[in-house]
């Protein structure tokens, strides 16, 4: 790996889709997500499962070091080594003290990486200089461009992003930036129309034609998330998070997601809304997204789908129901999925297969909060952040059994089970 390919960034497409259920019957549908600017964390448009990139930071070693004397190459050399290692590690403050040595010593290795550090340790300002700064000394290097795509993102610059992203297209063409770009400009476009509300921990933008009451009754319902689900998870992300509220047909247009999709995180939250939206649901799927944004900024892109989504309808209210889920899982026409699909993302799921996918992710997670707290389950989302292990080797260390068990548990639980044996509060 430090051959030539200096950092390998992996920017997953995290597309996580929410399941609303109907007033009537209980039965599941789905959500998608919205974008101004914001969160360093932004995927790639709407992604197959297993679909993720991977940015490629850095030169070749023959490029590296300036020139100087040995004792200062061989001291940039090790700062650079110890930089790398951190960032590989997702230590991100670490990893940016030790590339700037780096950098500051005169190798050049360090420049994209140092960037990447940066904007990953939420040093926007900073992130912003380095990865400019690095367009200036590396104007031909693909990955120079890549990354400043995603800064100047992060930091609410579309136009800058989209300059970026098509500049990267004519270094190293790339069919996997066109949905990103798409989106980009779509956003743009509306942009003008665009209002805020803004708390300490929100942002949350809206259209002309969405009702201001309805985007405080949203930022309202992310500030309660907040609250509750972080005391559950003991944990609180460390930057605002932007929400989007779109028109149905927006939302539609914008994020290109299934028909039966009524919410979406993909690195901020995304949610079709109307005049009409009943306040009850909406704090629901308010909720349930920011559980989504919760994880990801606690784990990277390390937790597979059930997991995000099992927690995600778990947490979404005091007590969560459970009769939907019996229901379906126990009809004798349902065919379950296996936990290697269950992993990734459902979006290419159709309805009925994502109806299960969303019945078997919630009562897995339901049965380990019942059988174990939710202790147990912070633990497993710290376990897979480090990004050192695998979901196989991280859980029965944690749970004493494997997952295949765990589920095998919570399915014949179901029998014997008529509701929820866990609450949040």
């Amino acid at each position: 790996m430090r051959e030539g390919i200096i950092v390998v960034l992996v920017l997953a497409g995290l597309w996580l889709v929410m399941p609303p259920r109907s007033k009537d019957t209980g039965d599941v549908a789905v959500a998608p997500a919205p974008e101004p600017a914001g969160d360093a964390s932004s995927p790639q448009g709407v992604l197959a499962p297993q679909e993720e990139w991977m940015v490629i930071a850095g030169v070749t070693g023959q490029e590296a070091v300036a020139t100087g004397a040995a004792a200062d190459a061989a001291a940039a050399s090790e700062a650079y080594s110890r930089g790398i290692t951190a960032l590989e590690s997702e230590r991100f403050s670490e990893a940016a003290s030790s590339l700037e040595a780096a950098r500051n010593a005169g190798d050049r290795r360090a420049l994209v990486p140092l960037a990447v550090a940066l904007w990953k340790a939420e040093r926007l300002r900073d992130a912003v200089n380095a990865i400019r700064n690095a367009a200036v000394e590396q104007p031909e290097n693909p990955d120079v461009w890549l990354v400043m795509g995603e800064v100047m993102e992060a930091v609410g610059d579309l136009q800058a992003a989209v300059d970026a992203w098509e500049h990267l297209r004519t270094l190293r063409p790339d069919s996997r930036l066109d949905e990103r770009i798409r989106r980009a400009r779509a956003d743009l476009k509306v942009r003008d129309r665009w209002r805020s509300q803004v708390s300490r921990n929100f942002s949350v933008f809206f259209e002309g034609p969405v009702a201001s009451q309805v985007a405080h009754t949203t930022l309202d319902a992310l500030e309660d998330a907040r609250r509750d689900v972080g005391g559950v998870l003991h944990y609180y992300p460390g930057r605002p998070i932007e929400a989007v509220l779109y028109t149905r047909e927006s939302f539609f247009d914008v994020t290109r997601s299934p028909a039966w999709s009524g919410g979406v995180f993909d690195g901020r939250v995304r949610l079709p809304v109307s005049g009409a939206t009943d306040p009850g649901e909406l704090r629901r799927v308010a909720t349930h997204e920011y559980v989504h944004a919760a994880l990801h900024s606690m784990a990277g892109d390390t937790i597979p789908t059930w997991l995000h989504e099992g927690m995600a309808m778990n947490l979404e209210a005091d007590e969560p129901s459970y009769a939907w889920a019996r229901s379906l899982l126990m009809d004798s026409e349902t065919v379950p999925l296996s936990l290697e699909k269950l992993g990734w993302p459902f979006l290419a799921l159709d309805e009925e297969q994502a109806n299960v996918a969303y019945a078997q992710s919630f009562v897995l997670v339901n049965s380990l909060l019942t059988r174990f707290g939710h202790y147990k389950l912070r633990d497993l989302v710290n376990g897979l952040a480090t990004g050192d292990q695998p979901l196989a080797d991280v859980y029965p260390r944690i749970y004493r059994e494997t997952l295949e068990r765990s589920m095998e548990r919570a399915m014949a639980d179901l029998r014997t089970r008529e509701e929820s044996g866990w609450r949040r509060s």
